[in-house]
């Protein structure tokens, strides 16, 4: 194969496009889902009682003489109401 002036700035071009490419992909559709996130934590906290379900199996796997019991865990959101540092 026969290498022409230019074509590893070519190659290095079209490489960077698509990296630009994916990075504002996954920048667009994690600030949806953030908006998203927080459209639905203005309506209401969220239960998330299968998280600390979890994390109590995790921390008492074993034989070990700690145990934890969690009674039950929330999502929620309280806005921007607040301003910064308050």
């Amino acid at each position: 194969m026969r290498w022409l002036r230019g074509q590893a700035a070519g190659t290095v071009g079209r490489r960077l496009h698509r990296l630009a490419t994916v990075a504002l992909t996954l920048a667009i559709f994690s600030t949806i889902l953030m908006f998203g996130l927080a459209w639905r934590l203005s309506s209401g906290p969220i239960d998330v009682g299968w998280v600390a379900a979890r994390v109590e199996a995790l921390v008492n796997e074993g034989d070990g003489p700690t145990r934890m019991s969690i009674g039950g865990a929330q999502l929620g959101w309280e806005g921007f109401h607040k301003g910064v540092g308050n």
